[in-house]
């Protein structure tokens, strides 16, 4: 069980619906660790175009492993793959993808959280066009305060529990859950 530092209540300035705050300092202090991480990484790596290294090192928000052990970062360029066991391969470009509102079902190109659900499913938070879905079989899907009951668009973090339920914290309005059961999963 977590101490809550902090409880308090607001309202959000776009829709006036409550927003509960829950100060939890140690997932701040997990995404600052990853920066390092990323840049001895990408030190490491033979990235396919040496300029493609730049795009871990500008602006990442987030990082998430799938079941395969394939990376998934999210940037202010899009979401990369980065699929390791592939980097020993003669075509050093198979362990990279970017995946961008150019050429996926991706929104837009400035997303914070990606988090994966037991189904493998990518549940990625954009900047101003809500939460996109890359399920495991490569269709994207998305949620947005025009077709789901998402609260604000912009979305800064995603938590999945153990019942598959999707946290969804936004920056105007407050924490939204979505439940497997209405998702498809």
């Amino acid at each position: 069980t977590r101490a809550i530092s902090d409880w308090s209540h607001q309202t959000a300035e776009r829709s006036g619906a409550a927003i509960e705050f829950i100060e939890m300092p140690e997932f701040y202090l997990r995404q600052i660790e990853f920066k390092d991480d990323m840049r001895r990484i990408s030190n490491e790596v033979n990235i396919f175009s040496p300029k493609s290294r730049q795009i871990l090192l500008d602006w990442i928000d987030s990082v998430s492993i799938d079941k395969s052990g394939v990376l998934w970062i999210a940037t202010g360029s899009g979401m990369v793959r980065f699929d390791p066991a592939l980097t020993n391969s003669t075509d050093q470009k198979a362990a990279w993808s970017l995946f961008s509102s150019a050429n996926s079902g991706l929104p837009n190109n400035d997303i914070y959280p990606i988090a994966i659900d037991a189904d493998d499913n990518k549940w990625v938070g954009t900047f101003g066009f809500g939460v996109a879905k890359l399920s495991a079989d490569g269709k994207w899907e998305s949620f947005t305060t025009k077709n789901s009951g998402l609260p604000d668009d912009l979305v800064r973090s995603i938590y999945i529990d153990d019942a598959q339920n999707k946290w969804i914290g936004t920056l105007y309005g407050g924490l939204a859950r979505m439940e497997p059961a209405k998702l498809g999963s």
